[in-house]
C-alpha cells in the first residue's frame, strides 16, 4: 500500500473512532419505523411511530415530513387541540409542540409506561401499568386509583390486543376496559360509578379483552375475543345505558 492510501485509511479509521467515541451526542433519523396510530386534526394529519418518530402533513395529505417528538421509545398517543399537540410515550414521557408539530420539548417524565391517554375538560387521564391518573392541564398530578393493566398476549395467530385505545372520555365520565372484557365507567374524579361484565351476555368460555372502545350517536361501542379451547371469535358489541349490550357483529378468527 502506497503512502497516500496509508495516510486515507489512517484518516478513515480516526473518523469512525471519533464518530463511535462522540455517538451519545449524534442523533440518528430512522428511516424504517413501525407506524403505531393515527392522529387527524383539520387539515394536520400525524403518523406516529417507534423511535420517538412521526410523520407529519398541514395540508391535507399532499406533502409530508418525518419529525422526532421523542429521544426514543414508542409514541402512544399524539392528541390534538389546533395548534397545540401532546405526546405520550411507552417510558413515562409527555412532550408538547404550540407550533403545529414542528418542534417539541418534554413537558413531564412520568416514571412509568403510559399505556393510554384521554382528553377531558379537566386535563388528561393516562392509564399507566399498576395506576389510572388524572393530570390538569398544567400536567400537575390530580387523581389516582389502583388499577392493574397485565402484560397482553396474543390471541390466536391473527390478533394482538394494546391498551392505548382502551379508554374513552364520553357525556363526562371515562369509560375504560379491564381484563375478561369488563367495562367500568367513572367519574371525573376517578371514582367507579358502575360496571358491565360481558360474561353475564355471553356464553362460559375464556374471554380475552379486545382493548378497543369507540363512541358514536350516544354508543359505546367494544370488541372482545372469546375461546373455548377449539376456536377463537371475535364480536363487536355496543351499549347505550352501560348497563345492557346489543351484539353488533360477531366473526371467527384463527386459533
Amino acid at each position: 500500500m502506497d503512502e497516500a492510501m496509508k495516510r486515507i485509511a489512517l484518516l478513515w479509521y480516526l473518523f469512525l473512532l471519533g464518530s463511535i467515541s462522540q455517538a451519545g451526542n449524534i442523533k440518528i433519523t430512522p428511516i424504517l419505523i413501525n407506524f403505531k396510530g393515527v392522529a387527524v386534526s383539520g387539515n394536520i394529519t400525524i403518523a406516529y411511530a417507534d423511535f420517538g418518530s412521526a410523520l407529519i402533513s398541514r395540508d391535507n395529505d399532499a406533502t409530508w415530513e418525518q419529525i422526532r417528538v421523542f429521544d426514543g421509545g414508542e409514541i402512544l398517543d399524539i392528541l390534538i387541540d389546533g395548534n397545540k399537540m401532546t405526546a405520550f410515550n411507552d417510558r413515562g414521557e409527555i412532550a408538547g409542540s404550540a407550533d403545529e408539530g414542528r418542534s417539541w420539548s418534554i413537558i413531564r417524565k412520568l416514571g412509568d409506561s403510559v399505556l393510554a391517554a384521554v382528553r377531558f375538560p379537566g386535563g388528561y387521564f393516562l392509564r399507566l401499568r399498576n395506576k389510572l391518573i388524572s393530570l390538569d392541564n398544567n400536567f400537575k398530578n390530580n387523581k389516582e386509583i389502583t388499577a392493574q393493566s397485565n402484560i397482553l398476549k396474543k390471541v390466536g395467530s391473527l390478533f394482538k390486543p394494546v391498551y392505548n385505545r382502551s379508554m374513552i372520555y364520553a357525556d363526562g365520565y371515562l369509560i375504560a376496559e379491564f381484563d375478561s372484557s369488563v367495562i367500568i365507567r367513572f367519574n371525573e374524579d376517578l371514582m367507579p360509578m358502575d360496571t358491565l361484565d360481558l360474561k353475564f351476555y355471553t356464553d362460559s368460555g375464556q374471554y380475552k379483552s379486545g382493548y378497543r372502545i369507540k363512541y358514536d350517536l350516544g354508543y359505546v361501542y367494544f370488541k372482545y375475543i372469546y375461546s373455548d379451547g377449539k376456536k377463537s371469535m371475535a364480536s363487536l358489541y355496543r351499549t347505550k345505558d352501560r348497563k345492557s349490550t346489543r351484539l353488533n357483529s360477531s366473526h371467527r378468527i384463527r386459533s
